[in-house]
This record gives C-alpha cells, sequence and structure tokens, in this order.
C-alpha cells in the first residue's frame, strides 16, 4: 500500500518540482548534504483546506525526507486571515474570533476595512 501512495505522490507535478528544487532525493536515496536549501516554508491558506494541504506537506517530508523536520529545516507559516484597516492603522487578524474581539473593541461607530486573505497554498524554499 505504501507503494501506491509514493506513486501517486510522485505523480503530482508541484511535489516533482519540489524534490528537484530541494536536490537531495526522497526515500532511501534522500541525501540531507546535497540539500541546496536549509528553510523550507510551507505557507498555506488559512482555512480548512490550507491546513489539510500543509499536513499532507509534512506528511510527506515526515515519510519520505525526515531528516528534513529532525534537522529542523522545515518551517510551518501562519498567514493572518484578515487584514483589518482604520484610518493609517492596519491590524493583522488570524482567526475570526480574533477579528470578532478586535471588532467588539473598536466598537459601533468604528467602520474598519476588513480584507479576507487568500494565500496561495505553497512550499517555499530560503538559501
Amino acid at each position: 500500500m505504501e507503494k501506491t501512495r509514493i506513486d501517486k505522490a510522485l505523480g503530482n507535478a508541484e511535489i516533482k518540482a519540489m524534490i528537484t528544487a530541494f536536490g537531495a532525493g526522497f526515500g532511501k536515496e534522500f541525501d540531507p548534504s546535497k540539500l541546496r536549501y536549509h528553510r523550507i516554508v510551507c505557507m498555506t491558506d488559512a482555512d480548512v483546506d490550507g491546513n489539510h494541504i500543509r499536513i499532507l506537506l509534512l506528511t510527506f517530508f515526515y515519510r519520505f525526507m525526515p531528516k528534513l523536520i529532525e534537522d529542523g529545516y522545515v518551517y510551518a507559516a501562519q498567514p493572518p486571515l484578515y487584514k483589518v484597516t482604520r484610518g493609517k492603522q492596519e491590524q493583522y487578524v488570524y482567526s475570526d474570533s480574533q477579528l470578532q474581539r478586535l471588532l467588539d473593541e473598536m466598537g459601533r461607530d468604528a467602520k474598519p476595512e476588513i480584507q479576507r486573505y487568500r494565500a496561495i497554498s505553497s512550499c517555499g524554499i530560503l538559501p
């Protein structure tokens, strides 16, 4: 069953590109000394689908490139869910409950601009 999963993962163009970009192979051939990057940042949408994608990526790393995690190369970014602007002040909010608290603090008369973010799901690499 594991072979089927890796075959399916390797059928994904983004996974193939990621393995190539890292330069260290995967699975039994994974060689951390060949890594081209030492910071891999997974940033996905701040919603349920984004959380699912992040877990899939982290699971892939755990199963087929565990040294990435063990050696501290993998980071999971938490993008804001909203940007709240009132006048020249901007605040970033990471949850619906945090947004509600902020709006309650501002009061009824406040008319903030609320921008909902949807980051592109990706796994970035930093030198």
